[in-house]
Order: structure tokens, then sequence, then C-alpha cells
């Protein structure tokens, strides 16, 4: 073989998981042999970019399909993305890529279901085919495919994580079990019928793990503020929505950012399901223009069914975002209502104005977020969003600190050198490097420190919580320890304003 290719495959579904089935040696080389030559072949197919390809209707003839063909190879545009992620059928059909449009790239999508079927025909799962240069990881959701191809060190395993919240998006929308029951009737329908507007929140959800920690860590971001501000809004819910049967979750959302959350007693709002949340507020700027009325699978509350939210704004002039999530289909004209109560109460009782300056300013926020935040009162020490300045420690850059009992995490406002949309990826690719290391396939680590030319970092992990912390490069070790402490000092001081300590029932 001119490249070394390793395959991972497993019987079992299992996500996060690439162990090699239990087949004979000679039948692993056959298979290897067949998966080498598939993904050669993967690799030389490429994406076109819509502008320079023109109309994204069929071809005219086959010569035309092989000239466009060359044109994609050279696409610099297209050679430049790292992280590609696909879908398609079990069939075969496109579904979804996240670069250009699936339509040019037919022959991939064949290509990446020949790879899947090769292992699939032996009663196995494909999970990883690598190359010298090139991860393709496999999630495989019945009736869908799954596939992120990449040039990055991302392990299997964060590569498989970013698949799983793709599908649960997916879900968000259709129902697995809708999907199964459309795919059962017509194996070789087109699945984007039934998943219309998918597409840009799946876009929307990869650019977010790209530049949110949460999602790595399994927690969602918490909004600094007052213990009695935060009681307030959980206490206007609670009194709007309690003789209001089945209400299931009132959840409160400013941006990316969770102010409250309150619960039918004996329910858990999951964080990946809070994650599908605020990736809906965030994608979809049409929903401050109105009262709205949708239906919302939530995967990990209940992967097979919908509830029914009622999603507005607090008012005019002010990113937070209500949602008042109910089981029963007849009950918007009741959560109109629940929401006039809830919004008048928090204007009598001033709380409106706090949420407004808690917000964090605009550079906090992805490029693609909607208009800019209005026009803000210098807000208190108490209300404001915090910086590193605040923990005391120059060398300080960035961090992030995961309270692993509440699933939460916070961090401070990104600054300079990271106050820029495009320089907030660095951190966040140190916080997967760390995270990987740190929680790999070998012997777990509790703590690392990294040394590079522009940066230093260091991460550490407890049973109580995990931190990773972006340096200035000449930071030494013993100096990243005695940040660490100062950054935990600091923590445990305003614990009560950077988490959500209590969450109210109904």
């Amino acid at each position: 073989m001119s490249e070394a290719h390793s395959v991972s495959s497993k019987q079992s579904d299992e996500p996060l998981a690439h162990t090699t089935g239990h087949e004979s040696s000679s039948s692993i080389c056959n298979k290897e042999d067949e998966l080498e030559s598939v993904t050669k072949a993967v690799e030389q197919v490429t994406l076109t970019d819509d502008a320079e390809s023109g109309d994204s209707g069929g071809y005219d003839s086959a010569k035309e399909f092989v000239d466009c063909s060359d044109q994609l190879l050279t696409n610099n545009e297209w050679l430049s993305k790292s992280n590609h992620v696909f879908i398609l059928s079990e069939s075969g059909k496109p579904v979804y890529s996240r670069y250009g449009s699936e339509e040019r790239l037919v022959p991939l999508y064949g290509l990446l279901q020949a790879l899947a079927s090769i292992v699939s025909d032996e009663g196995d799962v494909l999970h990883c085919v690598q190359s010298s240069t090139h991860k393709i990881v496999f999630l495989v959701k019945s009736p869908l495919i799954l596939a992120a191809v990449v040039d990055t060190d991302a392990s299997v395993t964060q590569l498989l994580l970013q698949l799983v919240y793709v599908n649960s998006q997916v879900e968000s929308v259709s129902t697995r079990a809708a999907l199964q029951r459309h795919y059962s009737k017509r194996r070789n329908c087109d699945l984007r019928d039934l998943l219309g507007g998918t597409d840009r929140l799946i876009s929307s959800l990869l650019d977010l793990l790209d530049t949110e920690p949460g999602l790595m860590l399994g927690a969602y971001h918490s909004l600094p503020l007052p213990t009695a501000v935060r009681n307030d809004v959980s206490q206007a819910i609670v009194n709007a929505c309690a003789k209001i049967k089945n209400v299931v979750f009132g959840v409160v959302l400013t941006g990316l950012q969770v102010v409250a959350i309150v619960r039918l007693k004996g329910v858990v709002l999951h964080p990946a399901d809070l994650h599908l949340l605020c990736n809906l507020i965030n994608a979809t700027n049409s929903l401050r223009a109105s009262e709205n009325w949708m239906p919302i699978c939530l995967p990990q509350f209940d992967p097979d069914g919908y509830l029914y939210g009622h999603v507005s704004y607090l008012c005019e002039g002010c990113d937070a975002c209500l949602l008042l999530l109910t089981v029963d289909r007849e009950h918007f004209l009741k959560l109109f209502v629940a929401k006039q109560k809830i919004t008048e109460r928090l204007r009598r009782q001033h709380v409106l104005e706090k949420l407004v300056t808690a917000y964090p300013p605009l550079t906090n926020q992805p490029a693609s977020e909607g208009p800019p935040t209005p026009p803000q009162v210098p807000p208190t020490s108490a209300e404001a969003p915090y910086t590193t300045a605040d923990v005391g420690c120059p060398q300080l850059r960035h961090f992030v600190y995961k309270n692993r009992a509440l699933a939460q995490y916070t961090a401070p406002a990104y600054t300079a050198p990271y106050h820029t949309a495009e320089s907030r990826l660095l951190p966040c690719r140190i916080y997967q490097r760390l995270q990987q290391r740190l929680h790999g396939d070998g012997k777990p680590l509790k703590m690392l420190y990294m040394a590079a030319a522009d940066h230093a970092a260091i991460g550490w992990v407890t049973a109580e919580f995990e931190l990773y912390a972006v340096l200035e490069p000449l930071a030494t070790k013993q100096a990243a320890i005695v940040i660490v402490n100062k950054i935990l000092k600091y923590v445990k001081q305003e614990e009560a304003r950077l988490f959500i300590q209590s969450m109210p029932t109904f």
C-alpha cells in the first residue's frame, strides 16, 4: 500500500466508541483493501463553489459532468476547508453538505455510502477510516449516515460528538420515528422534503461547535446575574404558568447564555437539548418579529415526540428570549397570556433593564448573529459581564470553568487578542486539544501544561470541575499553576452570580 489506513468498526451503534469488530484476520484485510481503494477515491472528490459553477441544476452530458469534476479538484476555496460534514440516506441520497451544494456531490455521496455499506454487509458499523492526511468519521443513525471528513488533529471521539450533535439537530426538526416511518415507505425518497429549513440550523450548529466550548464540555453557559434578579425571572414564570397543565419547561435565554430554567417536577432539561434551543434562537432572527408557536423535538428528553413551544422576546430592544414548552398543542393562547403576565411583572420589578445591562457585548457573539444589541446603560459591577482583568492575572488571556455537578460553565468576555470572531477560534481549538489529551484513550491525566510560540495553556480536571486556560506565551508552568488557583478563588467567590444553583418547579 502506498499509504497506511486504519479502520475502526463495532457491532453496536454506540456513538462514542470505535473498536475493531470480531472478524477473522483475512476478512479484515480484505475489508481494508476495499476501504483503501474507496478512501482514495473519496479524497479525490471535491466541492464546487456555487458562484463559480453557475446553476445547481443537472448536467446536459457526461462530458459536462467530468469537466466540472476537473474544476472541483483545483477549487482553492474548498481546499481551504478543514472540516467537512455530510449527511446522506442509507440509500446514498444527499441530505446535507456543510460547504457547497450537495447536488454537485452525488459521486462523493455514493462513495461515502459505499464505505459504510462495505462494513455493514459484514454486520458491523463503520466509525472511522484514517489515511496519512485525513480522517473520515461515520455515525450511522438509520435511516441517515453522517460523515465528517477532516484534515485536523481532532480525535475520533470529538468528531463523533460533533456528528451526534448534528443528528440531534436533525431530530429536533423531524423525530427519529418520523424519519424512519417516511424512509420505510420509499427507500429511494429525498429526505430533504421532510427536513425543510434544517440546513440553516445545522450550519449554525457546526459554527457553534467551532466557537462555543459548552458543546465540547457537555455544559451550558449561565449568564452572570445577581441571585435576586435570577430568582425574580424564575418566580415570574412559576406564577404565570403554575395553573396551566402540561407545561414542561420555561426557559429564558440571552443569545447563547441561560438566564433561568423552570421545569416540571421530576424532569430535567439536558445540556445537549439546551444547546439545540440556543442554536434555534441564535440562527432564527425572524423570531424577533412576532409571537411564535412551533413543534420542537428535544432528543435527550424524548427522541420520538414533540414539545410545542411558545417562543418570543420579552420586549422590544431586549435580547432575552422566553421559551414556554408544553406537550399540549392547543395551548398557544394560554401561553400567550402567560407571557404577557411574565413581561408585565418583570417590567414592574425593573428586571428587564437589568437583563439588558447584563447581556454580554456584541463582541462576545458569533458574527453570524442578528442585529446588534441595543445601546445599554452602564451596568453596575454586579451586573456587568466579567473579564480576565477581574481575576487579577495579567498573563491570563481566557479560560473556561465547568462545574461538573451543575453541568454549567462560566467564561469571561473575550478581549484582545481574541476580540474578533476569527481570533476566537484559537482558544476553542486549544481547549479541544487540552480536553483530548486529558480525556484521551490512554491513561487519563489530571493536569496538563502546554507551551507554544504564541501562547501557553493549562488544563486541570477533578471530580468537581474542569478548567482550561490560555495564557501569555512566556507563562511558565509554575506561573500557570498560580493563575489556576487565582481563577478557582475568583469562581468560588462569585459562584452564586456565575451559576444557576436552583431550578424552581411548576
